[in-house]
């Protein structure tokens, strides 16, 4: 769920509730279009990566493995390429508006 998709996702739909201190409730969660990947497995040894290499060096790049998880996303919802740039795009906005 951590992926630009689905911060997107929750900023397009849940961002006017509240700007200090965001919660992520579980009626909220509902409403995300959640998918079950067959490729389970790929998901959680990338997620496993990056969790062990945060605790090691916790100002450590893992840009290139959030990369990789954003595009498995992608896949997953079968968003296109110009689908992409303008969520890329508009998650961008929406992160320097707040």
């Amino acid at each position: 769920m951590n992926s630009q998709l689905f911060q997107f996702c929750y900023h397009s739909k849940f961002k006017n509730e509240t700007d200090l201190f965001p919660k992520i409730r579980i009626a909220q969660v509902n409403h995300l279009p959640i998918r079950k990947a067959d490729n389970q497995k790929q998901f959680e040894e990338i997620v496993d990566e990056i969790i062990n290499i945060k605790r090691k060096d916790y100002d450590a790049d893992i840009s290139t493995l959030e990369k990789r998880l954003n595009k498995m996303v992608y896949e997953l919802y079968e968003i296109k390429d110009e689908e992409i740039m303008r969520i890329e795009n508009g998650l961008i906005s929406k992160l320097n508006n707040s």
